[in-house]
């Protein structure tokens, strides 16, 4: 029987860990030839990227490094590493003629490589199409996915309605749900404070608040008014877990000052991705700030305010 070749796309912790039930499925699948392509943040350009790639339990599955890790978080840094990216990923997909390429959400770096795919006649299948979002640049570049792709596999109802506007044939969209909620069929809560602080080797106090912002590309002007406020108010809280943002503009300042805050404060501990034990840490949380997507989709299913 011949195995469907099938390449997954991940770039950031953003869509890695809501792809993680995916990859695994396909990776147990006798009918699947699973190709992974890994960039940006997870490229190895990134010296931090085996803290967030967690690839290590799949040995068999074969992974084409593409780039795209930008070394400054300016426009014309992050433009200059995605340029540099689309004849890798052009090279790289004309070598392993994937039957369909899967991309999830919204990212910039996904435009090179649905271009790329486009080039090599290679039908994709978009994930998390159709969503709305405020502050940012990210509804443009999702659509402009969603018109590059050729199967679209979103959300929610809303989500199909929308893909739907932009001309796609309805018999193309699915309405299959968040994947990412997928991970907490497995994540177990822990029985007390004390063992998510030995896990995270981090003393943590009620009330605890998981913290994510991300720079808002539409309103960069006001990042610092923003995170401010964040920080003041999470002064006054027993613990704060922090995972920092992404490759994005201007992300580069957020972390200078969270990595400040951090430094003069025992009530925070940063992260640069929590892995695998996410689901568990959100689930144990009292609540979630910032402007991270998770505080719609995982945090809303698991009813954390």
């Amino acid at each position: 029987m011949d195995l469907r070749k099938i390449a997954i796309v991940t770039t950031s912790r953003g869509d890695r860990w809501p792809l993680d039930s995916i990859i695994r499925a396909f990776y147990a699948s006798n009918e699947i030839d699973l190709v992974l392509l890994v960039g940006g943040a997870l490229s190895i350009e990134n010296p931090k990227s085996r803290e967030l790639r967690f690839f290590e339990e799949w040995p068999e599955i074969v992974i084409h490094d593409i780039g795209g890790f930008a070394q400054t978080l300016s426009p014309f840094g992050i433009a200059k590493a995605i340029g540099e990216m689309l004849p890798t990923l052009t090279e790289t997909l004309s070598m392993v003629r994937p039957d369909i390429l899967i991309i999830l959400g919204d990212r910039t770096e996904m435009l090179a490589v649905a271009t790329a795919a486009s080039l090599c006649s290679i039908p994709i299948a978009h994930i998390h199409g159709g969503e709305k979002s405020e502050g940012s640049t990210d509804d443009a570049t999702r659509h402009a996915l969603t018109l590059l792709s050729h199967l679209h596999f979103c959300s929610s109802k809303g989500s199909f309605q929308r893909i739907a506007q932009l001309g796609v044939n309805p018999e193309r969209i699915y309405v299959t749900g968040a994947p990412s909620l997928d991970r907490f069929r497995e994540s177990k809560s822990t029985e007390s404070i004390e063992n998510l602080s030995k896990q995270l080797n981090f003393s943590l106090v009620r009330p605890v608040a998981l913290m994510t912002y991300h720079p808002p590309t539409l309103d960069l002007e006001n990042i610092h008014i923003e995170l401010e406020a964040i920080i003041q108010a999470c002064s006054k809280l027993g613990s704060v877990i922090v995972t920092l943002p992404g490759i994005d503009p201007k992300s580069d300042q957020i972390r200078a000052r969270l990595t400040e805050w951090e430094q003069s404060s025992n009530n925070i501990k940063a992260f640069e991705s929590l892995g695998t034990i996410y689901g568990e840490v959100l689930s144990n949380v009292d609540f979630m700030i910032g402007n991270s997507s998770s505080g719609i989709v995982e945090a809303g299913f698991l009813g954390i305010p």
